[in-house]
């Protein structure tokens, strides 16, 4: 408001730098009103993941949506969903197997960790960097990802330095770092898929706030 006149932006500010936060701001208001009608949605960007209990339900909610979404003026891109009700999907980077709760990474991304394996012998940083990329992008799909780049990081951390840009800088791989890319490369240790759900503890350990 300047005096009595009200002014409103008709684009967004910095381009498209705020599009996907606005974006998802937006999405998270729909959501909202659809999880009150009793729709179970999971709204990544512009990917959508309905969930219900039957086929039937799910082709309902389905129907639901996407006439809501009609009627706010979006459009939704038929080609490129799936429409119908499956056990057996591909959202956001990983497969979901929701007959066995698991969620596995791309098989792309799978071969493209196990190609930089052999890599590894030049000694370069660039298959390093590579590799702890490709490991974060699937972190949550492989079980114990994170303590399998922990040596790998360490590893880089000591003997490269990003400042200095090299990227052919030469790279010592220790020996228990060695061990951990053995594992990568060990077929099936990748693919075995991770549960959507966590198994309840075996035990609960309390601490103070110093330890």
């Amino acid at each position: 408001m300047i005096g009595s006149q009200h002014y409103q932006f008709a684009v967004l500010l910095f381009d498209l730098t705020s599009a996907p936060q606005v974006f998802t701001k937006v999405m998270a208001v729909v959501t909202a009103d659809l999880r009150r009608e009793g729709v179970s949605a999971f709204p990544y960007l512009d990917d959508w993941l309905i969930k219900a209990k039957s086929p039937e339900f799910v082709l309902h909610h389905v129907q639901m949506i996407t006439q809501l979404l009609f009627n706010l003026g979006f459009t939704v891109n038929v080609p490129n969903s799936h429409l119908k009700s499956c056990q057996r999907l591909l959202f956001v980077e990983a497969v979901l197997e929701t007959t066995l709760s698991l969620a596995y990474p791309l098989p792309q991304q799978i071969q493209d960790v196990q190609a930089l394996i052999p890599m590894f012998q030049k000694g370069a940083a660039v298959p390093v960097l590579r590799l702890l990329g490709l490991f974060a992008s699937c972190i949550l799909l492989v079980t114990h990802a994170r303590w399998h780049m922990r040596a790998l990081q360490w590893c880089l951390r000591k003997q490269w330095f990003h400042h200095r840009g090299d990227l052919k800088e030469s790279i010592t791989i220790f020996r228990y770092t060695a061990a951990d890319l053995r594992w990568c490369a060990v077929d099936g240790n990748l693919s075995q898929g991770r549960p959507s759900s966590l198994p309840p503890p075996v035990a609960t350990v309390i601490t103070d706030a110093p330890l």
